[in-house]
């Protein structure tokens, strides 16, 4: 069994959801289990999960709830909590698996944030995270977040806020672990964007 457990919080994910299980094949020999958390999806994401042998944990929907299941389940030395709608390129999965041969237990890491897409506002939202993240330290949930599992037990896991249970559990792992930005991207969809239009998005995240 590989050191690595890969948690993936889903809710009507059938058609991204397949996209990064073949991503992460190019992880094989590390990982050791994918554990796909489901909120009530109606979707087939359940079945997809299943067939691609993944381990499927339910939950009530809400990501604080769904990956603090997953981190309970989780049986390797490390975890990978990543959304169901980003990628995993070939650049980042070479970086996750650098980081995993070098780090120390109290280390945890997050990739770069990056959009799916091109145009303005794509690029702007992208430049105001950078920002974000060098001057605060907060991280998008967008990001992903690898952390050994003594040091997640030891921050209690994501808090179960209904929203921004990314910032949560990094302010926890702050005060007791180092945090490592990846030099690769994470690119997760701009749908959200798109659905709620990119200025409310935005605005809603910046509040």
């Amino acid at each position: 069994m590989g050191p690595l457990s890969v948690v993936i919080p889903t809710l009507d994910e059938a058609e991204r959801l397949p996209r990064l299980l073949e991503d992460l094949r190019a992880l094989d020999d590390v990982i050791g289990e994918v554990i796909v958390v489901d909120g009530g999806s109606r979707d087939g994401t359940v079945a997809v999960a299943r067939q691609d042998g993944a381990t499927v944990v339910e939950s009530d929907p809400g990501r604080g709830h769904q990956l603090r299941a997953g981190g309970r389940a989780a049986q390797g030395a490390w975890l990978f909590f990543v959304h169901a709608d980003c990628r995993l390129p070939p650049a980042s999965a070479k970086a996750l698996r650098r980081f995993l041969e070098t780090a120390p237990s109290d280390d945890f890491a997050h990739f770069r944030f990056e959009l799916e897409g091109t145009g303005p506002f794509v690029h702007l939202t992208e430049f105001g995270q950078r920002l974000r993240e060098r001057l605060y330290g907060l991280v998008y949930g967008d990001q992903g977040l690898v952390v050994s599992r003594s040091l997640y037990q030891r921050v209690d896991g994501h808090p179960e806020w209904p929203l921004m249970e990314d910032v949560g559990v990094i302010d926890r792992l702050e005060e007791v672990g180092r945090r490592v930005a990846l030099d690769a991207a994470l690119p997760t969809s701009a749908r959200r964007y798109a659905r709620e239009g990119g200025f409310r998005a935005w605005l809603r995240n910046v509040t």
